[in-house]
């Protein structure tokens, strides 16, 4: 069979298995390699910690959003921001959400940030004898540790923001299709939004990404090398949990 038959036949199955969004199997590829042991869980809740190869590392928590996986942070060996963090002298503690379970439907955000994020962040302070830490948010976790910051200044000694959601784009495409929408605030409350839903409703919204996507994987299926860099990141961005409302 030549490897364009065989690549076809490939991708039948994993897209039987797991969707038509799905280019690669994500029960085979490695992510997230870096060691790391649990020091805190809460639920569906895991505080990892990922120590540093220096001396009298300095402590920084990472603030992942709730929707896609924290190993994006991690994918691979030399594609890793936690391992390159580890390397300049940084204990790297990582909040990972996990996957709600139905009752995670009726959470607040002062249950996340008030609530969970403070147990984090005393945990870190704890282990390390220290009143203050460096913190890291990326996407909506960007907004919870502003959030946080605002709540408790004292805790943070720096604060870096990636990507945070913190106002209103005038004009923005999504600000224009969440005004359109007419959302029952009392239907929503207490459940869990499909993580699977959110991701296609973000496809639609760039159609041209997926098309791109399928192109570039079509046109270098038989390079190892591309396959390497491309299909951790198509396990992470096809990786949805599902998000209180």
């Amino acid at each position: 069979m030549d490897t364009m038959a065989k690549t076809l036949l490939e991708q039948a199955k994993i897209r039987l298995k797991h969707g038509l969004e799905y280019i690669g199997n994500p029960d085979e590829i490695e992510v997230g390699m870096t060691p790391r042991e649990t020091v805190y869980s809460e639920g569906p809740h895991r505080l990892y910690r990922y120590p540093s190869s220096q001396d009298e590392a300095r402590p920084l928590l990472l603030v992942y959003s709730l929707i896609n996986r924290p190993y994006i942070f991690d994918l691979r060996p030399g594609r890793s921001l936690i391992e390159y963090l580890c390397n300049s002298g940084f204990d790297v503690y990582l909040l990972d959400w996990g996957s709600p379970p139905p009752e995670m439907g009726q959470a607040h955000l002062t249950d996340l940030v008030c609530e969970t994020l403070r147990r984090c962040v005393r945990k870190v302070q704890r282990l390390h004898r220290q009143k203050q830490i460096d913190m890291l948010g990326y996407c909506m976790g960007a907004t919870f540790a502003a959030l946080y910051t605002a709540y408790r200044p004292a805790d943070v000694s720096k604060l870096v923001l990636l990507t945070p959601i913190l106002g209103r784009t005038e004009k923005g495409l999504l600000q224009k299709i969440a005004q359109a929408q007419d959302i029952n605030r009392e239907m929503l409350a207490g459940q869990l939004i499909s993580g699977r839903l959110l991701k296609n409703f973000f496809n639609s919204v760039k159609p041209a990404t997926a098309l791109k996507k399928e192109r570039d994987f079509w046109k270098n299926h038989s390079d190892e090398q591309f396959l390497n860099h491309f299909l951790p990141v198509e396990k992470w961005s096809n990786d949805t949990p599902d998000v209180p409302a």
